[in-house]
């Protein structure tokens, strides 16, 4: 799935590819990193059924993670600076 998106990204070219490219990256390569050590490092052998599983809830996870950090750095926050007259000087 990984490698068909990355495909579909790079034929679709134009602008912003390498935007896209690091965002499929970013987005599709951890998850699967992470999947993939957890079940090289389980005791257990895995079938495909919890690969996806585990793929798709880490992927909302990180998904998650990456909203809520992205809202906490546009609310301004107590040591933000305001451009009030006084502060123009």
């Amino acid at each position: 799935m990984f490698v068909f998106i990355l495909v579909l990204v790079m034929a679709m070219g134009g602008l912003m590819s390498a935007y896209r490219f690091g965002f499929i990256m970013a987005s599709c390569l951890f998850p699967a990193l992470i999947t993939g050590t957890w079940a090289f490092f389980s005791k257990k052998r895995w079938p495909w059924g919890r690969f996806v599983g585990t793929f798709i809830v880490v992927y909302l996870v990180l998904a998650l993670l990456n909203a809520q950090g992205r809202a906490q750095r546009q609310v301004p926050g107590p040591s933000s600076r305001r451009n009030t007259p006084a502060s123009n000087g």
